[in-house]
């Protein structure tokens, strides 16, 4: 629509009714059309691709934001990481703690059996002379 009213406003220009005495000829009013043709679509491909711009850099943010994301959850996860090795190792220190009473105790438990098979011994040896 505003192709045909500027078009008419030219024509209407261009015609010797007018108070002026300029007259388009019909290659130079075609040029015209054409030109105001290529520049109502050159700036609507313009703003498709300007939409398209904003369109990519909001893609662009939504994926820097999931990194962003990412990054913290490795963070997180990282620290879990670290807080059970922590566990691990003190459960492991704790089993060899265990392991060295138990191993203490086995080896006082077999003191105790020979020195209580010794005394039995010696008590049946003292009652029969």
């Amino acid at each position: 629509m505003k192709k045909i009213l500027l078009l008419t406003a030219i024509l209407l220009l261009s015609s010797k009714s007018y108070s002026q005495n300029v007259i388009l000829s019909e290659r130079v009013a075609k040029l015209v059309a054409k030109d105001l043709n290529e520049g109502d679509y050159c700036r609507q491909e313009k703003e498709n691709l300007e939409k398209k711009i904003r369109e990519k850099d909001n893609i662009i943010e939504n994926k820097i934001q999931d990194v962003e994301n990412l990054e913290s959850q490795n963070e997180v996860l990282n620290s879990i990481v670290l807080i059970k090795n922590e566990t691990i190792e003190n459960k492991n220190k704790s089993l060899s703690d265990q392991e060295k009473i138990i191993s203490r105790n086995k080896n006082t438990s077999i003191v105790w059996k020979c020195g209580t098979a010794i005394a039995i011994v010696l008590g049946i040896i003292l009652a029969v002379q």
